[in-house]
């Protein structure tokens, strides 16, 4: 059997998007693809919904894969623009202008049952090293360390670490982040994935927390190692993820040849 995807791209985050399959093959098919993507997209268009799955096959939410979705769904006309997508984290209005895609994401939040809230810091014991952070939930839980240049160069060493940490039950993507004039530089590691070139509620969570966290009317620049992001806080608090998107490709998927990429198909 073939299956039809296209490979698209948000900062550095590749993901391969599927318009028309069943999502109970998405966790196997997304284990197929991990060496060559960021997860695996399912997008539905009644009603305009989807679906990720990351490399390993567990489902999450994708900030970076909605505005994937929501761009090839709109250049296919099975999305207008301001319209809304049901997610894990429930329906986000998504503006789509050419590559340009910005979601509405809601508000940060705690992460429930670890006992620290936004403002708090929580602080993790690795060996003889003590390690201290905001916990927050955007979508998907994160762990965001204050950190410098050392610090980061070690996100392959200390991002498994963090993510299967006994403070996090539930698994947390890591971001170390490093303040900047006018935003941050960050890198992380992301649960079920490992380290990757961007993320989108990431850079939501990075913006959100520490002591000079964004406040309404704000927008940060989030630069990750695969491009730059934008976080905008409108009058309500409500965060937006911004960027550009790219179509990379059209690929089938055939179960004796692996990807085998089609003709250029504008999309």
């Amino acid at each position: 059997m073939a299956i039809r995807l296209h490979r698209m791209s948000a900062a550095g985050n590749a993901f391969y998007v599927s318009l028309d399959l069943d999502p109970q093959a998405g966790p196997s098919l997304a284990r197929l693809l991990a060496s060559s993507s960021d997860g695996l997209i399912l997008g539905y268009s009644d009603p305009a919904s989807m679906r990720m799955f990351n490399p390993d096959g567990s489902e999450a939410m994708c900030g970076n894969g909605l505005r994937c979705l929501a761009r090839l769904m709109s250049k296919k006309d099975l999305f207008q623009d301001g319209g809304r997508i049901i997610t894990l984290d429930g329906p986000k209005t998504v503006r789509v202008r050419d590559d340009f895609v910005e979601a509405e994401m809601g508000h940060a939040r705690s992460i429930e049952g670890i006992g620290v809230g936004l403002d708090e810091i929580l602080e993790i014991k690795i060996g003889e090293e003590t390690f201290r952070g905001h916990a927050v939930f955007v979508g998907n839980p994160h762990w965001v360390i204050p950190s410098d240049d050392y610090l980061q160069g070690r996100v392959g060493e200390l991002g498994p670490l963090f993510q299967t940490h006994e403070k996090f039950p539930d698994g947390v993507n890591a971001e170390f982040s490093i303040r900047e004039n006018d935003g941050f530089r960050v890198r992380v590691w992301e649960r079920g994935v490992g380290e990757t070139l961007s993320c989108g509620t990431g850079a939501l969570a990075v913006a959100s927390v520490g002591p000079k966290g964004i406040a309404p009317g704000e927008t940060r620049r989030i630069r990750y190692p695969g491009g730059e992001l934008t976080v905008r806080s409108d009058e309500l608090g409500v965060l937006h993820l911004g960027g550009d998107i790219r179509h990379e490709g059209l690929y089938e998927w055939r179960e004796f040849e692996g990807l085998v990429p089609l003709h250029e198909e504008k999309a």
